[in-house]
């Protein structure tokens, strides 16, 4: 079967660690450098050093932000500073964060906010508990991050922290997405991207792009995603934000994947690559590995594959990033399962699944059980295939369901509806300071503006209405078109077996009947000889009948029901020297069936084997019947070449399929690919 991704990419966009400092910070660094000559080894002095620290820091510089930020934190003790003590603390774990080193990093960020918590600096603390956050986050402990993100736009609000409190939102809103939380990460999302538009910060912008970008990659929505994260990068890149620049890339490359624009994607996890490299980001260069590894496995690449997995499950261990070390586990899980090196496959495929109920990671946990059921297959473990494919579906369903996206479209329209409000209350403040006398004017605009507003949501609830209408008018018309192709292909099926029978009966059946005539009408020699041809003649007349009689309804399944007609078929099959034909039979013994369904079944069944030997020039058929939970599964599948399954939906075989299917109030899901094989699955409740 084709291989899904066996990864999904939701870089952090990484917080935006702004210390709040005396008025020197605007300063540039040269013109801190400069400063720091003619300073005194006073609080300024401090202030300063901290400053430089932090834009060294966001520039990629962070040898020189440390050897900053220390002097900064000597400085302060030696002068008993505590506000500057607690920023040049925050700085060094802030450094340590972006150099992939968590345990110092929270380290130095936990004695940053127990400093700012004693002097009771709102705004520090607001900074500190987003940095914490980021920590837990990147370990995978997703409520503690979720938790400290909340604090963190606590005490930014009351420290009038703008910046940090966008920062916590956006955040907040990275646990949410990684969780598949999709409205309440976008929801977070539009919160920091008002405020970073209120306050024209680029930087937040940026990421908060990217992250919205993510949210409908997340949808399916990939030309938006693609076109919101293309806007994040060219910021990122207009600012030196190399981090940030890197996740776009990550991202992008992940989008173009999902669109099989392979070359595309791996050019893009090349240059974030070459990006984390550069800035030794080990949290981006593991994910690059891993995402070029994916690449490689579905060129079939296998040794540079395992090569770029191993390389990237290396770096995510040493930073302790289990996100990320369970996308390695299902990369070499499937690796290995094509390499044929079933022991560690197993093992990889085990501890990737595990890690993945750990982190509670709905994406992870799909691919996992896809990763599994490649596995399962490939060991001859067909009944947990089914069972491991089943539950893939379902994660991957639950994903991308009608109530995120009605929520979506919600917070959209909540967010530009804001946005007028905002606009609207700033325009009318204005008036009043310019003009006071025209108060009872701007009254009047005002209650206007509150009709129009009540008139734009009795509109929204209508248009919605209307909206709810055509869609139940157009279910219907599709219900209804259903219905009438089902007729029609029953029809059609019927016809189409006349005109076979038909033609089997004049072309093969009508001539040796006539070659007995004529022969017999002819006969001017032996009749000895005469009536040992003409008895030869019928014989082959006769088992032809037996044969379109075998066609048109098999004595065997009449008589003895559905297994032994199914059984006769692959002795038949055999006979003839087609593909080999294996059939599986689990719990089927009690199962009692009326005769049309067993009918119905054995035709299915038959149709498929045809289509088989028609067009998939496969070796090896199986043929699996199970009774699980009150239903009767059929699963059907070989090792051909494969096809387009879409393309292929509109062929009369597989209609036929699909409307006998329905009939017996079942399933029908087929799953194929050029180069993989075919998977047929039917599902009837007994």
């Amino acid at each position: 079967m084709l291989m899904k991704t066996p990864f999904h990419i939701y870089a952090l966009f990484v917080v935006l660690l702004i210390p709040i400092l005396s008025p020197c910070q605007k300063i540039k660094n040269d013109s801190l450098y400069t400063v720091l000559k003619s300073e005194k080894e006073d609080s300024n002095k401090v202030n300063t050093l901290n400053v430089l620290s932090h834009q060294l820091y966001l520039t990629g510089h962070y040898d020189t932000a440390m050897i900053i930020a220390k002097q900064a934190s000597e400085l302060s003790t030696h002068i008993d500073f505590k506000k500057g003590l607690g920023v040049a603390y925050f700085n060094i774990g802030t450094i340590n964060y972006f150099k992939s080193n968590l345990p110092e990093a929270l380290k130095y960020d936990s004695e940053a906010l127990a400093i700012e918590t004693k002097i009771d600096f709102k705004a520090g603390m607001g900074d500190c508990y987003n940095s914490i956050g980021a920590i837990y986050y990147l370990k995978g402990k997703y409520d503690d991050a979720l938790k400290n993100y909340q604090l963190a736009k606590q005490y930014a609000e009351q420290g009038g922290n703008k910046r940090t409190t966008a920062s916590a939102s956006s955040n907040m809103g990275n646990v949410e997405l990684t969780q598949g939380h999709y409205p309440e990460a976008l929801h977070d999302y539009l919160q920091a991207c008002a405020i970073d538009e209120e306050i024209g910060f680029k930087r937040g912008l940026g990421d908060v792009y990217g992250n919205i970008g993510l949210v409908y990659y997340s949808e399916g929505n990939y030309q938006q995603a693609i076109e919101n994260i293309s806007k994040s990068l060219k910021i990122e890149e207009e600012i030196g934000n190399k981090i940030s620049a890197g996740n776009a890339y990550h991202n992008l490359g992940d989008i173009y994947y999902i669109q099989n624009r392979y070359d595309d994607a791996l050019a893009n996890f090349h240059q974030a690559l070459k990006v984390a490299i550069e800035i030794d980001n080990k949290e981006g260069m593991g994910y690059a590995y891993n995402n070029i590894g994916a690449i490689n496995f579905l060129q079939k690449k296998y040794d540079e594959a395992l090569k770029n997995s191993l390389e990237g499950l290396e770096i995510s261990r040493k930073i302790g990033n289990k996100y990320n070390i369970a996308n390695a586990y299902i990369n070499l899980g499937s690796i290995y399962t094509m390499l044929k090196q079933n022991d560690k496959a197993g093992k990889y495929v085990d501890s990737a699944s595990t890690l993945a109920a750990i982190l509670k990671d709905k994406d992870l946990i799909k691919d996992g059980y896809n990763a599994a059921t490649l596995y399962d297959s490939a060991t001859g473990n067909f009944k947990k295939a089914l069972t491991d494919m089943k539950l893939y579906i379902s994660y991957r369903d639950s994903l991308k369901n009608e109530e995120n996206t009605r929520k979506i479209v919600t917070e959209q329209m909540n967010y530009e509806f804001d946005k007028k409000q905002a606009a609207e209350k700033l325009e009318q403040e204005k008036k009043d300071v310019i003009n006071t006398a025209k108060l009872e004017k701007q009254k009047l605009f005002t209650w206007l503006a509150i009709g129009g507003s009540l008139f734009i949501l009795a509109f929204i609830g209508l248009l919605f209405n209307r909206a709810r209408l055509k869609q139940k008018t157009v279910y219907q018309q599709e219900l209804n078109q259903k219905q009438k192709e089902q007729a029609n292909a029953v029809m059609e099926t019927q016809e189409q077996e006349r005109k076979r029978i038909a033609e089997d009966l004049h072309d093969s059946l009508g001539y040796l009947l006539s070659t007995v005539k004529l022969n017999l009408q002819t006969s001017s020699g032996d009749p000895k000889k005469t009536a040992e041809e003409s008895v030869k003649l019928l014989n082959q007349a006769s088992k032809e009948i037996h044969d379109i009689t075998f066609n048109l309804m098999p004595r065997t399944l009449e008589e003895e029901g559905l297994v032994p007609a199914l059984l006769e078929l692959i002795a038949r099959t055999a006979n003839a020297g087609a593909a080999k034909i294996n059939l599986d039979l689990h719990d089927v013994e009690g199962i009692t069936l009326e005769k049309q369904t067993q009918f119905t079944i054995y035709r299915i069944i038959q149709e498929a084997v045809n289509n088989v030997f028609k067009y998939a020039d496969a070796k090896e058929i199986n043929i699996q019947l199970i009774k699980q939970d009150g239903q009767l599964t059929i699963m059907l599948e070989d090792d051909g070449k494969g096809f387009n399954v879409e393309q292929v939906k509109k062929g009369r075989g597989l209609k036929n399929m699909m409307s006998r299917s329905e009939w017996l109030n079942g399933t029908f899901n087929i799953d194929s690919g050029q180069g993989n094989g075919t998977t047929i699955i039917l599902e009837i409740p007994v």
